[in-house]
């Protein structure tokens, strides 16, 4: 038996595909980890949670089609050890303009419950506004419905940001106790 016979086989067929991409920083990168934070979350985002927001240029070729993928990126990183039992779910945006960055988090715990919202403005300069208060609808179903709705956000200088928002893209995931992700 030979390593290839091991293997499961993929029911779909292989493409040739190639790829270059630039990412550019819009802001210096966010610590998500909030200075405090409801109990039930002390140990969600592990020992830091960096976040930060990039522009995109590039292209994709599959078969010799290209695609662009000029647009945003982001980095969403953690490390440590992460404790997922205190928290049911959560909805993560992240608006980009060429000045700034926003970085939002809404939670909620076990019961359904959503927590206070979390995350920040981050300027160019490293300058962050936290978030006081943020409406967006619970995502509802795998690809990520509903598809058209208003997100609205308030930060603690008491400016107001209101969107109308239409999910062109979503990327469901789970997580697993080990911390690995499941597409």
């Amino acid at each position: 038996l030979s390593l290839h016979d091991a293997l499961p086989i993929s029911s779909a067929p292989s493409r040739v595909m190639q790829w270059e991409m630039t990412a550019t920083p819009v802001t210096l990168p966010f610590d998500l980890h909030p200075a405090e934070v409801d109990e039930r979350l002390t140990n969600a985002f592990s020992k830091g949670h960096v976040e930060q927001g990039f522009a995109t240029e590039g292209w994709l070729k599959v078969d010799g089609q290209e695609y662009r993928l000029d647009g945003i990126g982001f980095k969403d990183h953690s490390c440590g050890i992460r404790d997922f039992r205190p928290w049911h779910s959560h909805n993560f945006l992240m608006v980009m303009s060429p000045e700034w960055t926003a970085h939002l988090i809404m939670m909620a715990a076990p019961d359904g419950e959503w927590l206070p919202a979390m995350g920040a403005v981050v300027g160019r300069d490293g300058s962050t506004d936290p978030i006081t208060h943020l409406e967006f609808p619970r995502l509802a179903d795998a690809v990520g419905g509903p598809i058209t709705s208003r997100l609205e956000y308030t930060t603690v200088s008491g400016a107001s940001f209101g969107y109308d928002v239409e999910l062109i893209h979503a990327c469901p995931i789970t997580i697993t106790e080990d911390n690995d992700n499941i597409k």
